[in-house]
């Protein structure tokens, strides 16, 4: 994951009040989205530099 952003066109209904993603495809697309910003930002601390 070398750019850690996603880019959504956001129409009328797309998310619901009660913030529910109503298309089943940008769900899906979030979903896998938001597991792979897990384990990027869980495996970065483990490949920084630590300090001396």
């Amino acid at each position: 994951m070398n750019a850690p952003e996603a880019y959504l066109q956001l129409t009328p209904g797309l998310i619901a009040p009660d913030g529910e993603v109503t298309v089943s495809s940008t769900e899906e697309f979030l979903r896998v989205f938001m597991q792979r910003f897990l384990e990027f930002t869980t495996r970065v601390p483990t490949v920084l530099p630590r300090p001396d």
